[in-house]
């Protein structure tokens, strides 16, 4: 029989509807972008009385309207659309929706859809069409359901246009979801780089809101104003201007580029730009702007957005998408790269042959040549710009080295003289005084020298374990999802599918990859460099959020942190890393500590209770900590060697940590001592600070 065909169940409605498009703004904003494509120059949604379960989404638009063979062919059709990559809409519009699986997932929302659509070329006529989702949930086949297109008159003051109403939604909107539509909804028309010809808005108070705080456009006050493109021709370019529009630093396709095969860019022509400000609250004391209201800014629209044909493609630019690894960049050089947090920008392109394809499910690019190009072109930039601002800074710094030289051999020639005025009676006491002065400077100086060369260490072991950190996540989530495939392989425990394997070894497989990624995540969080500035900080507060950071791996060593905190005030002063560092290397040395009482290190023997307790006290002006364990306690070294650099009772340690505590304490304006064995049976320190009412 040569009638017979593939035919589709309903249930792919529901699959391709919901699961293509798991977030209800992704949908709507599907239907937002087909009103684009349509040419239409305003786009408004409608949430009425979203926030309960049965309300209902209106997406109204003055564009083209549709046709009826339009509808049938085009807008009824779910994966296929009669929009090309490269062929325009009738107003000259490159088109960016989607093969209609965008626009199933917005109309699923309720459970019911209507479609009322006034074509422009057919004035005096608008056309409807209903979709139940009861009846197509019912039926068997897709087939089965006959849809009409109804056709009637319109009123002579209906203006062309589609609009589209979702009824009977299915879950009650909460206010991060208006909100994170609202912001979507502004973003999507680039609206920090002027107009394409179309606006879409959100009518609710939020949507108000957002556009205010972005309308107040902080890019006046940027410290570094990045510009850089790819031609034509695949040739990139790039330079650096200063907030007065004044050229920093400028590259030409070589500097970018060099010393790299098939260094032309094999991209379409687009444009990166970046603006990034300096979080210094010195800088802004000038400032007509508030550094907290540019902070809050930069939360809600930071990082660097994506606008294919003028609309914005997510999730790049979303908070917590670093797609241009700028934050691991920066753990690299601190001082002179931007982060997600102090910087906002974006790359636009045309692209009308059709390079880049988003995916089915609309969350960003296909990772094809062309993208991959694109995200090497930003490296290759982002790697120029540090390069520039280090070699100017190093500059600047040996100016300033020289500048000082010559100040300081001034001021020596000119005491000099004014000593040879002096009576001898009078000058010799005071060259023996400027003699014992001379050489505790050069005792000071060659003291910082070698504090210098410690923390130069210590910096590249930090710089190089954040790195480390960052590259190990990818295959330690790949561990934990093995993991989980390997606990549904082997079902009941009580019935194991597989006896020979062990769901406790799954248990640790899962535990030690959660401690590994932990590990990675403190690495990072330590040395983000807005944790440097100083200020009043909590001290319970800080200490609950390093365990809450260390947690996995304190679980994986069977560690429980215990708490004996006064009731009075807790506040200190400082910065978050000082207090961070202090505290993380003195839990690593009680982990050591409790390492070292396993008989076994391979099979690490675990004693039934493994303490660590955080006992505050306050006394005046002053606040102290106790940090103490039920380890083995300090052995085989003295409390007062335990703080000199290189010193380490085990062979995998640094000898660094206590140093970095005992420095660390001391600039804090405190004071740290030791007990070898303190009421828990391990080591005691004990820790004092000013404390900050």
């Amino acid at each position: 029989m040569s009638d017979e065909r593939l035919r589709f169940s309903t249930a792919v409605l529901r699959l391709l509807g919901e699961e293509l498009n798991p977030s209800p703004d992704q949908g709507i904003l599907e239907l937002v972008k087909n009103s684009y494509d349509a040419d239409a120059e305003s786009c408004t949604v409608f949430l009425e009385e979203a926030h309960l379960p049965g309300g209902r989404i209106r997406v109204a638009d003055d564009g083209n309207g549709m046709l009826p063979e339009q509808i049938r062919d085009g807008w009824l059709v779910v994966g296929e659309s009669e929009k090309s990559g490269t062929t325009r809409s009738p107003g000259g519009r490159l088109f960016v929706g989607s093969k209609g699986l965008g626009r199933l997932g917005a109309l699923r929302l309720g459970k019911k859809a209507t479609l009322i659509t006034r074509p422009r070329s057919r004035p005096k006529f608008e056309y409807r069409l209903d979709l139940d989702w009861s009846r197509f949930d019912k039926a068997h086949l897709v087939e089965d359901i006959p849809l009409d297109i109804i056709e009637s008159k319109r009123s002579e003051q209906s203006r062309s246009g589609s609009e589209v109403i979702v009824e009977d939604i299915t879950f009650a909107w909460r206010s991060e979801d208006v909100r994170r539509l609202a912001r979507a909804m502004l973003l999507l028309a680039d609206p920090f780089g002027g107009s394409i010809g179309f606006k879409p808005r959100l009518e609710t108070e939020e949507f108000a809101h957002v556009v205010e705080r972005a309308g107040k456009g902080y890019f006046a006050d940027c410290d570094y104003h990045l510009l850089a493109t790819i031609d034509s021709n695949g040739y990139g370019s790039a330079q650096v201007l200063n907030a007065a529009g004044q050229v920093l630093f400028r590259a030409s396709h070589g500097a970018l580029a060099e010393g790299k095969e098939n260094s032309r860019y094999q991209a379409p022509p687009l444009t990166f730009e970046l603006w990034e400000f300096v979080l210094d609250g010195k800088r802004f004391s000038t400032r007509s702007v508030r550094i907290s209201e540019l902070r809050k800014w930069l939360g809600e629209f930071g990082g660097v957005h994506v606008y294919h044909r003028g609309i914005r493609v997510g999730p790049y630019g979303d908070p917590g998408n670093d797609w241009l690894d700028m934050n691991l960049r920066r753990v690299r050089s601190p001082e002179v790269r931007p982060s997600t947090n102090n910087s906002i920008g974006r790359v636009t392109t045309d692209d009308p042959k059709a390079h880049f394809h988003q995916k089915t499910d609309r969350q960003g690019f296909v990772s094809n040549e062309p993208f991959r190009e694109l995200w090497r072109f930003a490296g290759d930039v982002l790697e120029w710009m540090a390069d520039e601002r280090l070699k100017a800074r190093e500059k600047r710094r040996k100016a300033e080295r020289t500048e000082a030289q010559v100040k300081k051999t001034d001021a020596e020639a000119k005491l000099q003289k004014e000593l040879e005025k002096l009576p001898e009676p009078l000058r010799k006491p005071i060259e023996k005084a400027v003699a014992a002065q001379r050489a505790a400077h050069e005792a000071e100086l060659a003291w910082l020298v070698d504090e210098r060369q410690l923390y130069q260490t210590l910096g590249t072991v930090g710089t190089t374990a954040a790195a480390f950190a960052h590259q190990s996540n990818q295959p330690l989530n790949i561990i934990l999802r093995s993991a989980s495939t390997l606990e549904y392989l082997l079902g009941d425990p009580k019935i194991p599918s597989f006896p020979q394997l062990s769901g406790e070894a799954v248990t640790q497989v899962r535990a030690s990859a959660n401690a590994l990624l932990a590990f990675g995540e403190v690495t990072l969080k330590l040395l983000q460099h807005e944790k440097r500035r100083r200020g009043k900080q909590s001290l319970h507060e800080m200490i609950y959020e390093v365990i809450e950071l260390l947690r996995p791996y304190l679980a994986l060593r069977h560690v429980n942190p215990e708490y004996d905190f006064t009731a009075e005030p807790d506040y200190t002063w400082g910065s978050r890393a000082a207090y961070e560092a202090i505290l993380t290397n003195l839990i690593n040395n009680s982990l050591r500590a409790f390492a070292r009482q396993s008989t076994t290190p391979e099979i690490e023997e675990v004693p039934t209770s493994r303490r660590i307790l955080f006992r505050t006290r306050k006394a005046g002006t002053r606040l102290f900590l106790t940090v103490e364990d039920n380890g083995p306690g300090i052995v085989g070294i003295s409390t007062e060697d335990i703080w000199l650099p290189g010193k380490t009772t085990t062979e995998e340690g640094t000898g660094l940590g206590l140093t970095i505590v005992r420095d660390a304490v001391g600039d804090l304006g405190g004071s740290i001592s030791a007990d070898a064995h303190g009421g828990l049976g391990g080591a005691k320190f004990n820790l004092e600070f000013p404390a900050r009412d």
